[in-house]
């Protein structure tokens, strides 16, 4: 049984909602590189899907969404071309922009009933088809899915997507956060958005800025701030550091581009079909258990397990295994304070080495990279490069644009998410999850999202049809057959249950010494 979109009924008089609009303008390079990413068989969209503990009433969610829309100006904004057309143009030299636009609700929220019993995998089989849908550019380019009928009907999930250029999950997360604190008195009044959140992005942003390294040699050289000495030996380790850094960046290019072997995920079918799966939901203090006891970072661990299971799917297809992966990490540029909406995203070029089984030395080869790398400059240099290579969306070649990304296996981000638990529609969202785009149509995208105390991985694939014979049949087929994302998903829980024994074992086994 296929599942049926419920036919909205509010009154007519209520269908057009005209919302506040505040600033227009060219799309920035941070922007454009989002909208020439896409193509047919990938669409560059993120999504979050709110689970709640019981079945909302249609009205209530519908009204939140009109309230958000009215207090989110991005909500009331469209894609245009110099010629006026929604339809991108070709030209090499010409930039879209934001402008106004009047909002029907009916065109951007979808009541979608699940098919009985409401099960995960019937919904995942929905949140994938509805996360990859491309936009219509003619419209404001978000929308919202509600999930009637999961859980034998017990319980309403809702789905909020919207494309990539409009904004990074870092924006979207803060907006919701600012939202759901100015309609709950017990918050709005007591906390900031940034009490409410977690704060990895903050130290992240802390580690990469490009005046850390000369603070900390700053503060060690002398108590004497002033002095010629210290300032002279501060500028020195410092232009040292970030020359150093240069140099490492260089390399991890020379590496990614021109040495490492891509061959995992490199395959002549490319499907625009998507699955999606994800993780049972992970204590954080058991995460920052292995944390302490491996003397790495929260990231450290997460991007670890999540190389592992990829592994451990491709060895368990039988395939051969690269000696390591690729992934690109996106990074928050934006202080802790800021909450407009808008791509202040970089990354980090991430070399992951499969290492088989062992598992501590996989955290420990990506905490030793991921700490060369913070001392780099480079964030800022990759930030730079996007926002001048697209200031113009044609700059860059298309060939260019698709050979430089298939040598990326994984795009992984974490997402620092409330602290606390919000309200939507009254309501406690009881979990989230979220999803980001690939690098391209056969990589994997994979999004580490941080909820009240617990940890969610989530996994997006290609998924072939199993009913269509491949024009030229490959062995990495068989990494796209239904459920494995869901497979990928499932290793990640094995691989941090092991490595939570592993580091407790470590753990006891100094106390003994």
């Amino acid at each position: 049984m296929m599942p049926s979109a419920i036919p909205d009924k509010v009154e007519n008089s209520e269908k057009a909602q005209s919302v506040a609009f505040t600033k227009t303008g060219y799309l920035t390079g941070a922007d454009n590189i989002f909208l020439r990413a896409e193509h047919d068989a990938v669409t560059i969209n993120v999504s979050g899907l709110y689970f709640f503990e019981r079945s909302l009433p249609y009205a209530d969610l519908r009204e939140t969404i009109r309230q958000y829309v009215d207090q989110s100006d991005y909500c009331s904004k469209k894609l245009r071309w110099p010629s006026d057309s929604a339809v991108p143009s070709s030209s090499f030299l010409t930039c879209p922009q934001w402008v106004p636009a009047v909002v029907n609700l009916d065109d951007h929220i979808l009541r979608v009933q699940l098919p009985a019993p409401g099960t995960k995998e019937q919904l995942q089989q929905l949140v994938a088809n509805h996360h990859n849908d491309p936009f219509d550019f003619n419209l404001p380019l978000w929308n919202v899915v509600i999930y009637e009928g999961y859980d034998n009907g017990t319980k309403s999930v809702v789905m909020m997507r919207a494309h990539h250029m409009i904004g990074d999950g870092q924006a979207f997360v803060r907006r919701l956060i600012e939202f759901v604190a100015s309609k709950d008195p017990k918050t709005g009044e007591k906390q900031s958005v940034d009490e409410m959140q977690y704060h990895a992005g903050r130290v992240e942003t802390e580690a990469h800025s490009t005046d850390s390294v000369q603070n900390a040699v700053l503060r060690k050289t002398s108590s004497k701030q002033t002095s010629a000495l210290s300032n002279f030996v501060a500028s020195f380790v410092y232009t040292l550091t970030m020359l150093i850094g240069f140099f490492n960046y260089l390399w991890i290019l020379i590496d990614l581009y021109f040495i490492s072997s891509h061959t995992m995920f490199i395959r002549p079918t490319q499907s625009k079909k998507r699955q999606v799966g994800w993780s049972t939901l992970v204590q954080l203090d058991q995460v920052k258990q292995v944390k302490n006891a491996l003397h790495c970072t929260v990231n450290d661990v997460l991007t670890a397990c999540v190389g592992a299971a990829i592994e451990r799917h491709v060895r368990n297809k039988g395939l051969k295994v690269d000696p390591a992966m690729w992934f690109i990490i996106p990074t928050s540029l934006r202080p802790p304070t800021d909450t407009s909406i808008s791509n202040m995203t970089s990354a980090y070029l991430l070399r992951v080495p499969c290492s088989g089984a062992d598992s501590v030395k996989r955290v420990k080869d990506v905490h030793k990279r991921m700490k060369r790398q913070k001392m780099s400059p480079e964030p800022s240099v990759t930030f730079s490069a996007i926002s001048l290579g697209f200031a113009f969306p044609n700059l860059i070649p298309e060939w260019m644009m698709q050979w430089g990304k298939r040598k990326f296996e994984v795009v992984l981000t974490n997402v620092p998410g409330p602290a606390k638990e919000i309200l939507w529609a009254g309501e406690p969202m009881d979990s989230i999850v979220a999803f980001i785009p690939q690098a391209h149509a056969n990589g994997i995208g994979a999004t580490v999202y941080t909820y009240k105390g617990h940890v969610t991985v989530s996994i997006c694939l290609a998924v072939d049809d199993p009913n269509a014979t491949p024009s030229q049949p490959h062995p990495a087929d068989a990494l796209y057959v239904s459920g494995s994302a869901q497979a990928i998903a499932d290793e990640f829980d094995t691989v941090f249950k092991e490595l939570l024994e592993e580091s407790r074992s470590i753990v006891e086994s100094r106390k003994d010494r």
